[in-house]
């Protein structure tokens, strides 16, 4: 099984299993008429395992958002206040105004096999996008001095050769939204966020995220140069 999605996905470090693997990749494809339309996902794992199972987490994220909240089907909506779950269609949850819902400027989207943990995932992601736009928008939150914990955290991902600076974000609710922005010569290389009740947790998923993006960044570089170097038009 892996040995197919490999050919796809570039590794930060397979070859150390007792590390955190980074990897960006494209898992499906969907054909349509001539045209291929790769799904990239990106994520970060213990192992390959999981490495495979959050990017496919991600791409179900992603389908079940992007396509069903634009068809008109048949679906069930949780009330998070009562409880109460009632029948709706999925055009009433895409991003903008609809008349069941109102107006809809964010979502925390997430997939799982567990309905507690993917709600409490997807509340989570709701809450950095606000929060974040509370930091860059009304310059709310608190910058965290970087402790020997962070550090380590840093160190442990390859990120601590950067000038590093860390905010904290309680606006909406006591968890911690975490935003992290990575420097090098004084442009932005990565940047991260996370939501967690507990503060270091926040910390090691933002520096995650921007390992993950800062990866990112570098592969799509390395493959425009490539690009250049072999287009017959030069």
């Amino acid at each position: 099984m892996f040995k197919d999605y490999l050919d796809y996905i570039y590794l930060s470090n397979p070859s150390y299993l007792d590390n955190s693997i980074t990897g960006i990749g494209s898992v499906y494809t969907i054909h349509y008429q001539n045209r291929e339309l790769p799904y990239t996902t990106s994520a970060q794992g213990k192992n390959l395992y999981q490495l495979i199972r959050k990017m496919y987490s991600e791409l179900s994220e992603r389908i079940g958002f992007s396509c069903y909240s634009y068809l008109d089907r048949k679906t069930f909506a949780l009330n998070l206040e009562n409880l109460k779950i009632k029948k709706c269609l999925t055009i009433d949850w895409g991003i903008g105004h609809t008349l069941q819902i109102g107006n809809i400027d964010t979502t925390g989207t997430a997939a799982g096999t567990i309905s507690k943990k993917v709600i409490k995932k997807a509340i989570f992601e709701l809450l950095e996008k606000n929060e974040l736009y509370f930091f860059w928008y009304l310059n709310n939150g608190q910058r965290l001095n970087i402790s020997s914990v962070i550090n380590l955290f840093l160190k442990r991902e390859g990120m601590e050769k950067f000038e590093n600076y860390f905010f904290e974000v309680q606006t909406l609710s006591l968890y911690y939204t975490v935003i992290y922005i990575a420097i090098k010569d004084n442009h932005i290389v990565a940047t991260g966020i996370s939501c967690s009740p507990y503060r270091y947790e926040s910390v090691k998923n933002a520096i995650a995220e921007a390992k993950i993006i800062y990866m990112f960044n570098r592969v799509t570089a390395k493959l425009d140069s490539q690009f250049l170097v072999d287009d017959p038009a030069d």
